[in-house]
């Protein structure tokens, strides 16, 4: 199991055979799971206890969204069966549908060693964790931020009323409220120091708008390729690695501005006022071995 999942009951107290699939891999996945221990201490599990753990696990294993930029509630965890599991494991064929509405549903096929056994239904509800990047920026990440094919088992994919979209339709709407309402953004993000950012894209040289938060360090600019804690750097930062040259658009207007990574010791005095003001940052270092880098972006002439 990889080492960036939190260790939990459902990590280390149960055991997961994934026959298709796998937890950092988006999309549908089939799994065997059985308990390690049990449940109530000096207890053997019983058979409700084991497909109830198995159930439970749905939207852990089969979500499309990135964990590094999302937020998962389990309101509810419905469970019917036909018969009682036989043997230590119960089998579960998933998929999740999420919606940017910010709700979701995960749904499953229980089996065991006899074969079918029943379904489990889990509800959800769904938030961004990050404010510093609102679009494909998890850590299932892509070569290019628009680099993503539709589909509900895709990383990023979200099924609306029937018809499939992904990140960028839902990025998009994020640019067009931010342009629209003159650099202002509701909802999660009212009162957020937020830019949009265009890069060109690393390989394709295609131009990429990200919305992002920032602090203004005297006339510089200053934003952080957090990607929430993610063990990988944004996509736009690996732009501005290759094109430093980019545009910003703030409230008052838009502007080129040339992009320069800060050096070790203005990056932690930096790093540190963005912690302060807004301790999810903080969190994001914790949670990654590398170092996030801070990016300065300058104003430059037309």
């Amino acid at each position: 199991m990889s080492n960036s999942i939190t260790r939990t009951f459902h990590s280390e107290g149960a055991e997961l055979r994934f026959v298709k699939g796998a937890f950092e891999s988006p999309g549908p996945a089939t799994v065997r799971v059985r308990l390690r221990v049990p449940v109530l201490a000096g207890e053997s599990p019983s058979p409700l206890e084991r497909v109830a753990t198995a159930a439970d696990l749905g939207n852990g294993v089969s979500s499309p969204l990135s964990y590094g930029d999302w937020l998962f509630i389990n309101p509810d965890l419905t469970i019917h069966v036909s018969r009682l599991p036989v043997g230590e494991w119960v089998g579960l064929e998933w998929r999740t549908l999420a919606e940017p509405q910010g709700i979701g549903i995960s749904e499953s096929r229980l089996w065991d060693e006899k074969g079918p056994i029943g379904r489990s239904l889990q509800s959800l509800l769904i938030d961004r964790l990050a404010l510093d990047c609102f679009g494909p920026c998890g850590s299932r990440d892509r070569t290019e931020p628009d680099n993503v094919p539709t589909g509900a088992t895709v990383a990023g994919a979200l099924l609306v009323g029937g018809t499939m979209t992904n990140h960028n339709d839902w990025n998009q709407k994020i640019i067009d409220e931010f342009r629209s309402a003159g650099g202002k953004l509701g909802g999660q993000f009212t009162g957020a120091p937020i830019l949009l950012l265009t890069s060109t894209g690393a390989k394709t040289g295609q131009k990429h708008t990200t919305p992002m938060m920032y602090f203004a360090d005297g006339d510089r600019l200053v934003v952080f390729a957090s990607k929430a804690g993610a063990p990988t750097n944004p996509d736009w930062y690996r732009n501005l690695l290759a094109h430093p040259r980019a545009s910003v658009e703030v409230a008052t207007g838009t502007f080129e501005v040339q992009a320069e990574v800060a050096g070790r010791e203005e990056r932690d005095r930096l790093y540190a006022i963005q912690s302060e003001r807004y301790p999810g940052f903080a969190e994001y270092q914790e949670k990654t071995t590398r170092v996030i880098p801070v990016v300065i972006l300058r104003r430059v002439a037309p």
